[in-house]
């Protein structure tokens, strides 16, 4: 039961840390793609400086975004966190099976051998008196 709820947790950070990862992504291609528009365009646009400024500013996000994902460490994190949720969830189905059928417990009951004779499991069916 806690491994699934382990495994549900890495789940979650696996997700939300996979989101990040892909935004920062996006926002590193708007980057690449502003400043090749501001290269194709230069000096030929009316609105060069609002463009301009634009583009600083999404590239000051870009930067603060990925230091703070190296500083953070997201990469090793998600990897980490997948690799946890697997091998938790791995371990919850191995609890449930080994909950299912344990093994080396004999189960004794009405048609079982052992339960029809009288000697107790593990006993030579010879009784002392005292």
């Amino acid at each position: 039961m806690h491994a699934y709820g382990t495994s549900y947790i890495f789940q979650k950070r696996a997700a939300r840390l996979k989101h990040r990862t892909d935004m920062l992504t996006w926002v590193r291609l708007a980057v690449l793609l502003l400043i090749g528009a501001l290269a194709g365009t230069f000096g030929e646009n009316k609105h060069w400086s609002v463009v301009l400024t634009v583009g600083t500013v999404v590239a000051a996000v870009q930067l603060a975004m990925s230091l703070w994902s190296l500083v953070k460490r997201w990469p090793e994190e998600l990897a980490y966190s997948a690799s946890s949720a697997t091998a938790n969830e791995s371990l919850a189905s191995r609890f449930t099976t080994l909950g299912e059928d344990p093994p080396g417990i004999r189960r004794y009951g009405p048609s079982s051998k052992s339960s029809q004779s009288k000697t107790p499991p593990g006993g030579t069916g010879t009784t002392r008196r005292a």
